[in-house]
This record gives C-alpha cells, sequence and structure tokens, in this order.
C-alpha cells in the first residue's frame, strides 16, 4: 500500500471527492470505470453498503482493500484479513 501511495498519491484526486448520501448513489459506484477510492465507515464487512463494492469488485486483481479496525472472529472482514482465498457473498462465491 505505501508503494501505491507513492505512486498514485491520493491528494491528486481529491477534487474529486464525492459523498453518497444514498444506497442507490454508492451502488451506483459499482458501475464506474477506471480508478475509484471507496471509503466505508466502521463495520465487519457483513453488511451495508461495502458488500456491494466487494460483491462488484472483490475477484478483481487491481481491487485493493485495506483493513483498519477491529473485526470480530468469523466476520467477513476477519476472514479476508486472515487470508481467505474465496468467501461467498449474497450466496455466490467471489475470489480474492
Amino acid at each position: 500500500m505505501q508503494r501505491y501511495i507513492r505512486e498514485r498519491p491520493a491528494h491528486q484526486h481529491l477534487k474529486t471527492l464525492k459523498p453518497t448520501a444514498t444506497a442507490n448513489e454508492s451502488r451506483a459506484i459499482n458501475d464506474l470505470r477506471g480508478e475509484c477510492l471507496v471509503m466505508a465507515g466502521a463495520g465487519m464487512y457483513n453488511a451495508g453498503r461495502i458488500i456491494h463494492h466487494l460483491n462488484s469488485d472483490l475477484w478483481n486483481a487491481d481491487t485493493h482493500v485495506l483493513i483498519v479496525g477491529y473485526l470480530g472472529h468469523g466476520s467477513l472482514g476477519r476472514r479476508l484479513v486472515d487470508g481467505e482465498e474465496v468467501v461467498r457473498i449474497f450466496g455466490k462465491y467471489i475470489a480474492v
């Protein structure tokens, strides 16, 4: 991640920052092409908007997921941190 930040400084892209107030606006991010940074609030990745983003792009080798904070045992977030290679989201299996 440190190398990625050096190569692509985020401050250059902050002028395009767009908060998404509704769930539909958030889901529309999945239709964008090109680079995109999605920042999610606290949680364990078991529910909420982040699930739609993981479902849409987790399998993509160009997708990076940076997780910080507490993650309970068995939560999707904890399983990602622990290195699971395949996870189940919305009833389908997604390669990590």
